[in-house]
């Protein structure tokens, strides 16, 4: 059987460490082997490097089941994110951002900007406070996702939706293709958790 890698860029800040948690949750449905990536700018930076890992690998020590691996690069995070998912044949790489608000609220400037050149599917974490019970997710009209209750229930076709409920609450629709309309909801919504979208409209 092929092994599911994980990717995880850290940086050793706490969003990072949060996308490393996200990523042992991930790992666990598909008994992932996580690759833990940290780039370096140039020689001088390895031994604290070296030391910063082992550190963070002793404080996770045992709290997971996975198998860690972890790498230390030379180079830019712009460039060799992508390049050793490629080489260490990745199926997922796994990132958290500082983004604000705004477009980058949901990615970050420099997540997008990897995420972009990236060929490798991506996911992004942040290290958000949404209250409990109040994460919303932002979803757009004329959407096909399936036909279960809480699919259903962000759907705006009628023909897909009467008397099929009760509904799951917690979505925000906006019109497809219209990113002033989701900027406006990412600047002024604390709760929003996700994007959800599909590039071909289903019922468009």
């Amino acid at each position: 059987m092929v092994q599911h890698r994980i990717l995880v860029p850290m940086d050793f800040t706490p969003v990072s460490e949060i996308s490393l948690e996200h990523a042992f949750v991930v790992g666990k449905a598909f008994k992932s082997e996580i690759l833990l990536l940290h780039i370096i700018s140039s020689k001088k930076e390895m031994t604290d490097a070296r030391l910063r890992v082992k550190a963070l690998m002793q404080r996770f020590d045992g709290k997971y089941s996975h198998d860690v691996k972890t790498a230390i690069r030379i180079g830019s995070i712009f460039e060799d994110i992508d390049d050793v998912a490629i080489e260490q044949d990745a199926n997922l790489v796994i990132m958290g951002t500082h983004g604000l608000k705004g477009m980058q609220f949901l990615t970050g400037g420099r997540a997008l900007k990897i995420v972009t050149n990236c060929s490798t599917p991506f996911i992004i974490t942040q290290e958000k406070g949404i209250k409990e019970n109040r994460a919303e997710i932002v979803v757009c009209n004329n959407n096909f996702h399936g036909r279960t209750t809480t699919i259903i229930s962000f759907s705006n076709d009628p023909v897909a939706k009467s008397n099929f409920g009760p509904y799951t609450n917690g979505f925000i629709k906006v019109e497809y293709d219209n990113l002033q309309a989701l900027e406006e909801v990412l600047q002024t919504n604390e709760n929003v958790a996700g994007f959800l979208v599909e590039p071909i409209q289903g019922e468009a």
